[in-house]
């Protein structure tokens, strides 16, 4: 007789440390390569435990969401600190948080602003000041990257 599979919402009760409502649960079960929760759900495809938990408590995700962390702990599938943003939102409150890849800070770019409007140096100049690429500058020059910041 086949076995009856638990749903995904039963089954991760199993792989998570469930703390106080406030602390970060973290996720006892397979993570990804960038240190995400990895669970099947009920259809068996493998997908991120915290979107499977926050369809157990909060129902699907909206196409064109994204699940963003208030905590920014990657393992954590604690609800209280998901919450719902757009791609735009969750490159913006990475950047706030100064998470990421990038080489620059906020406060830099602020500074490669105000050398770009003063015009006495070449972004080649600038950009080996910083460390970085000249595309790097024409970007922020151009108003490509770093946004966010004002």
């Amino acid at each position: 007789m086949p076995r009856i599979r638990q749903p995904a919402s039963q089954r991760m009760l199993r792989h998570f440390d469930r703390r106080g409502p406030d602390e970060c649960w973290p996720w006892t079960g397979a993570l990804d390569t960038k240190g995400y929760g990895r669970m099947r759900d009920d259809r068996d495809v493998l997908r991120s435990a915290t979107r499977i938990m926050w369809e157990a408590v909060n129902g699907p995700v909206p196409p064109g969401m994204n699940l963003l962390h208030r905590c920014d702990f990657r393992p954590c599938v604690n609800p209280a600190h998901l919450f719902l943003g757009t791609f735009k939102e969750n490159t913006e409150d990475m950047h706030r948080k100064d998470r990421g890849r990038t080489k620059l800070t906020s406060e830099q770019v602020r500074t490669i602003r105000a050398m770009l409007a003063e015009g006495r140096l070449r972004q080649s100049e600038i950009a080996f000041r910083f460390g970085v690429k000249e595309p790097c500058i024409q970007r922020i020059a151009t108003g490509r990257t770093w946004t966010w910041v004002a």
